[in-house]
């Protein structure tokens, strides 16, 4: 961290410099605790009565589906006081675990934390939970509704699965990526779910911002906890070696993002995922110790396949 001559550091600058140590890995961790945006108060969550405060707030009679997981469903919805449209995601909660729901809730959490440009934004959440009549008895419904920023330009996958992109224009997009991903951690935050397909444009038009979705994965870093994770998650091409090690009790950092940025990087350049000829190969040559960290191309395409156990919120 450099300063001008004479300048002492603000308490943020001095915190950044204590968190800026080097992990066990030997990583000289970016990961820090920035005061939460202004913004972070702005995203309500409605817990009491959910189902109602979201109908008299949103629109939604003209809403078509923009998606689905399972999760639930995305579809559009319009604010009744600006006619603004925006994207909801509707998550069932009956038959989950306490620890699943509250994972999801973790995620709201952790999104309602970031401003940044090139990160979606949550706008509110819902959660209802009601008695409904099913034919003669009565059954509970749990639902839980996301509302965020609606990005109607596809993924960036898509976008270069249509058309390659120039060294220039790659060089932005990935400019603009690690932007957020720096916030991210500057927040405590760590993706581990970094891929082409979380990056999404926000509109169709050539110049439209791109954003950074789904935290389904994310990590936050407590404030005095090391830069340590030890659940084995994300998508097998973009992988760090260290997350595919035998040994589950080993910690990783926060590193595994920029691999999982050096990985994407190759594919927006080269058409093709790195290193390996499929996500099985990456497994298999990594637990034999045989790694030719080189660009290679790949009969599954640039998403690969990821391991996912929940539900998401992103759109």
């Amino acid at each position: 961290m450099c300063l001008a001559p004479g300048r002492r550091p603000n308490s943020f600058e001095s915190q950044r410099s204590l968190f800026s140590a080097r992990a066990s890995s030997g990583y000289i961790s970016d990961v820090a605790h920035a005061p939460k945006p202004l913004a972070h108060k702005l995203v309500p969550h409605h817990d009491k009565d959910g189902g109602r405060a979201l109908h008299r707030l949103y629109d939604t009679s003209e809403s078509w589906e923009l998606g689905r997981g399972g999760g639930g469903a995305v579809t559009t919805v319009k604010r009744r006081s600006t006619g603004e449209m925006f994207a909801m995601k509707t998550v069932k909660l009956d038959g989950m675990d306490v620890t699943m729901v509250d994972e999801l809730r973790r995620e709201i959490e952790i999104q309602r934390s970031l401003d940044h440009p090139n990160i979606v934004k949550i706008v509110e959440s819902f959660e209802d939970q009601r008695l409904v009549r099913n034919g003669s008895s009565l059954v509970s419904e749990h639902r839980l509704y996301i509302v965020m920023e609606l990005c109607t330009g596809g993924s960036l996958v898509s976008r270069l699965q249509a058309k390659p992109y120039s060294e220039g224009v790659a060089a932005r997009l990935v400019e603009k990526m690690l932007r957020a991903v720096y916030y991210c951690h500057s927040h405590g935050i760590i993706h581990r779910d970094l891929k082409l397909d979380n990056f999404v444009y926000e509109t169709q038009a050539e110049d439209a911002e791109i954003k950074l979705i789904d935290f389904g994965f994310a990590f936050e870093v407590q404030p005095g906890d090391k830069d340590e994770m030890f659940e084995r998650l994300g998508t097998l091409s973009y992988m760090a070696p260290e997350l595919l090690g035998k040994n589950k009790k080993r910690a990783y950092d926060s590193s595994v993002d920029m691999w999982a940025m050096g990985a994407l990087t190759c594919v927006l350049r080269r058409k093709a995922l790195p290193m390996f000829t499929s996500p099985q190969a990456v497994r298999s040559k990594v637990m034999y110790k045989r790694q030719p960290w080189v660009c290679r191309s790949s009969s599954r395409g640039p998403s690969g396949s990821a391991s996912r156990t929940k539900p998401r919120t992103s759109a």
